[in-house]
């Protein structure tokens, strides 16, 4: 794990970005970087500030090159504001190398309300949420079968007459329809 408060001159960048980058080649094993990269990967991620599309494309270009992935943030938007509120970017991230993800799938990082800084708090998670058993599989091609949309008005029909009411659970809803397919 690397924590990295990111310069702001885009020299000292691209030199951050190099250095990195041949740290991770020359070892190899799985990585998370994160924190204040002071760089966004495209113009959504700045609310009315300057974005520069070259700095941002050196950022992509390393993030590539290392094996890299940008995490997805979810929560808000952006991750600092300046004093009076006047600016937002997304310049804090996950980069995480591919192997992680792979043995961690549920991985996310949350922002969090921001409170006492200028940068929001991220929670990195691992959550599994378990929805429960599939209670049907459908396959789009089932669509294209003759009949198909008549099948399942009939089926709806014939359910709803023997199972008066909306308190009918959808999970034997599901069934009931998976056996007429």
């Amino acid at each position: 794990m690397i924590n990295i408060y990111g310069p702001q001159n885009p020299l000292d960048k691209v030199t951050l970005w190099n250095t990195l980058l041949s740290f991770i080649q020359q070892h190899p094993g799985k990585f998370i970087l994160f924190g204040d990269l002071n760089e966004v990967k495209d113009e959504s991620e700045r609310l009315r500030s300057t974005f520069n599309r070259s700095e941002a494309q050196d950022f992509k270009s390393f993030i590539a090159d290392s094996g890299l992935t940008d995490l997805p943030l979810a929560g808000h938007l952006y991750t600092w504001m300046n004093k009076d509120g006047s600016k937002l970017s997304k310049r804090d991230h996950f980069l995480i190398s591919n192997p992680i993800i792979d043995d961690n799938p549920d991985l996310k990082a949350v922002i969090l309300d921001r409170r006492w800084s200028d940068h929001s708090p991220i929670l990195l998670d691992k959550n599994h949420t378990d929805y429960g058993p599939i209670p049907i599989k459908f396959f789009h091609s089932w669509l294209k079968r003759v009949g198909i949309h008549y099948l399942i008005k009939t089926a709806n029909d014939e359910l709803m007459a023997n199972h008066s009411g909306t308190g009918y659970i959808l999970h034997h809803k599901f069934k009931f329809f998976k056996a007429r397919l």
